[in-house]
């Protein structure tokens, strides 16, 4: 913390009766998803939900398992139900990307303004996206290899994906 928290005793901020399994910081936002299927955006300057990432036809259907902002200020979220959620930065809208085909347990998202973000998952594929894409056609590759389930990946500092 640059400042210390607002409060000495720290801040506690109730957004579910469920257990959180993930989270993502970007500048003053922190984004944490849910057992309870939704994301919670968190304005950590001012230690208060902004806004939350569910909606009756927006969102993910299990557990959301792993989430990433993107340079551009949006947001992407991996779940249970092998499903991937672009959230829009601002809001509760989001686009569903398809292609697992079993729960996602990694992404990560590549920085200098390419749009290409990796996610890994059960089906023991990894998964290369653009994002800048219309989303039926911003999965831009799958890479094949893996025998077992991949539970974690991240990116190195050329841009290699490295997984397991």
């Amino acid at each position: 913390w640059k400042t210390g928290p607002l409060d000495a005793a720290g801040s506690l901020i109730d957004l579910s009766d469920r257990p959180n399994t993930c989270i993502s910081v970007r500048g003053n936002e922190a984004v944490i998803g849910s057992t309870d299927h939704a994301l919670y955006g968190l304005d950590v300057g001012k230690a208060k939900k902004s806004r939350t990432l569910y909606t009756k036809s927006d969102g993910h259907k299990e557990w959301v398992t792993c989430v990433t902002h993107l340079e551009d200020g949006r947001v992407l979220s991996g779940g249970m139900d092998s499903a991937l959620w672009l959230w829009n930065k601002a809001g509760s809208r989001g686009t569903q990307l398809t292609g697992h085909a079993g729960s996602i347990s990694g992404l990560c998202a590549c920085e200098g303004g390419s749009g290409v973000a990796v996610s890994g998952g059960y089906d023991t594929m990894v998964m290369v996206w653009d994002v800048t894409k219309h989303p039926s056609r911003a999965l831009s590759s799958t890479l094949r290899g893996h025998a077992a389930p991949v539970t974690c990946l991240t990116l190195g500092p050329r841009g290699e994906v490295v997984s397991g």
